[in-house]
């Protein structure tokens, strides 16, 4: 027969609370190897132009992988500096932006690629850079430039991480990365809150 529990009575198991995860530091890519990764791009070619302007939007819109090679041409409006993001998670579009120089950056990649319609980034016979061959670019380059543990979704970390630092509201970040809310973005500003405290004591008890 089931045994029946006594009226009144508790799993004591409930008390226990669930085991404290350590937080672990979100490493975005530096901006040396960053810097490493352009060099590798040669310049006036075709896949120089397009690795070192995917490697400059990534960086500066915070795109994730997928979005990126999901951009048309007509998504770019360089008098804007902005991209339309059509296919973003949860079939949410958005505009991100890009600086000054990822738009010069572009443009000398579009003199490559051509003003016709279609795919933003292409190979070299035209077709989509789908996500699988963004990935073995990347790690064509890392190899190049010599950097390693370089993941596209770093350079997402380390837009983050940027806006976060210059003081950009959580819930703007949100919005240019297609968050639906602030919770993950929260996690980069603890992050950023450590590393600001752990400069302030550096400094000042050097200066002690």
């Amino acid at each position: 027969e089931d045994e029946v529990e006594p009226v009144g009575w508790r799993n004591p198991a409930k008390k226990v609370g669930s085991p404290k995860v350590p937080e672990r530091p979100i490493e975005p890519v530096a901006i040396d190897q960053v810097e490493r990764l352009l060099r590798s791009c040669q310049k006036k070619t075709f896949h120089g132009e397009r690795d070192r302007a995917i490697f400059m939007v990534l960086l500066d819109s915070g795109v994730r992988a997928s979005e990126l090679t999901a951009l048309d041409l007509s998504d770019l409006d360089l008098v804007q500096s902005s991209l339309f993001v059509r296919s973003g998670k949860g079939r949410k579009p958005r505009h991100v932006f890009v600086g000054k120089k990822t738009r010069r950056q572009l443009r000398r990649w579009i003199r490559f690629r051509g003003r016709q319609d279609g795919p933003l980034f292409t190979k070299r016979d035209g077709e989509r850079l789908e996500y699988g061959g963004l990935r073995q670019m990347l790690r064509r380059r890392s190899e190049e430039a010599r950097v390693s543990n370089v993941t596209l979704h770093d350079f997402r970390r380390a837009f983050c991480l940027a806006q976060l630092q210059a003081g950009t509201p959580e819930t703007t970040i949100a919005r240019l990365m297609g968050h639906s809310n602030t919770q993950l973005i929260a996690t980069y500003a603890r992050q950023t809150v450590r590393d600001l405290r752990e400069v302030f004591h550096s400094v000042a008890d050097e200066r002690l």
